[in-house]
């Protein structure tokens, strides 16, 4: 037989070999994978989008039901990563409109989140917080919680229905604001303009230097622990739960107190008191606002 003829013979072998193996595979599958493991894999769906543009000031954020994560990197490109288990229409998704970047959702018709799994993990190039004086970011969730690390920005809103606020080792020169209806505010090592802070049920707890703050809480306590003093009037309100001041040595202030049910005591007059009334410290520069219903109030000094 011609070598030709053998090649030829050869290859049509081994084509059918090969269309015998695919239907054996396809007429007995493998042992199936366990339905954890399917599920695992398929549940949450990544997308990465990033957005190379040195025009872009803003980062808006309005959604529904997602967690939102910010840090800075030191790649050029503004990126975020969305993971979800929503079906693709109903997933957030992120558009450059003029110098703003929004990220939205698009529903037709009313969805029901209670198993929902979606966050959004966005990375900040350095060069746009530490060179681009105007860059802001605005973000709302209604269910989900959102934490800020390492971010240097003119101005910073968060807001939240259900979920925890988390800042830390960041400043905001303009200013910042943060409101959660069910969940604690928590500001660690903070250096902002103006600050405020307003939450339903949940606790404010804020450290760093704030030259101007107004908390509000109804049920949980307030912790202001600033490294310099406020120059500008700040007020501090709680129904249920205890307001507690840790400031550093200063030119004055003089404190409009309210205290129904606790104790008012400050380590700066040396005053222990009731009701309602003025405590003032040497020349009284800085007005302070600060009531609670129910609890202490409690004036230290910060070493």
């Amino acid at each position: 037989m011609k070598t030709q003829t053998k090649t030829v013979l050869a290859s049509i072998a081994i084509l059918l070999m090969a269309v015998a193996g695919e239907i054996i595979a396809i007429t007995h599958p493998g042992k199936p994978e366990p339905e954890e493991s399917k599920t695992s894999r398929a549940d949450i769906d990544s997308q990465t989008v990033f957005f190379q543009s040195d025009r872009i000031s803003e980062v808006n954020a309005d959604l529904s039901s997602c967690n939102l994560k910010i840090s800075v990197w030191d790649e050029s490109r503004l990126e975020l990563t969305i993971d979800s288990n929503r079906k693709q229409s109903d997933r957030p998704y992120a558009q450059l409109e003029g110098n703003t970047i929004f990220i939205k959702e698009d529903f037709s018709e009313r969805r029901d989140f209670s198993s929902d799994k979606t966050s959004i993990d966005i990375k900040i190039p350095r060069y746009l917080t530490e060179e681009n004086a105007g860059f802001s970011i605005m973000l709302n969730t209604t269910s989900g919680a959102v934490k800020v690390q390492e971010l240097h920005c003119t101005s910073f809103s968060a807001g939240t229905i259900s979920g925890r606020i988390i800042l830390e080792n960041s400043s905001f020169s303009s200013g910042l604001k943060l409101n959660s209806t069910s969940g604690a505010i928590i500001c660690t090592d903070i250096q902002s303009g103006s600050a405020a802070a307003d939450c339903i049920s949940g606790n404010i707890d804020f450290t760093g230097s704030c030259k101007k703050i107004e908390a509000e809480t109804v049920s949980g306590y307030i912790h202001f622990a600033s490294n310099i003093m406020p120059g500008d009037e700040c007020s501090f309100s709680s129904t249920s739960g205890s307001i507690n001041l840790d400031i550093p040595e200063n030119k004055g202030y003089s404190l409009d107190y309210e205290v129904l049910s606790g104790l008012l005591t400050d380590a700066f007059t040396n005053t222990k008191t009731k009701g309602r009334g003025t405590d003032t410290y040497k020349d009284g520069t800085t007005a302070i606002k600060i009531k609670t219903t129910s609890g202490n109030i409690n004036v230290s000094r910060r070493n």
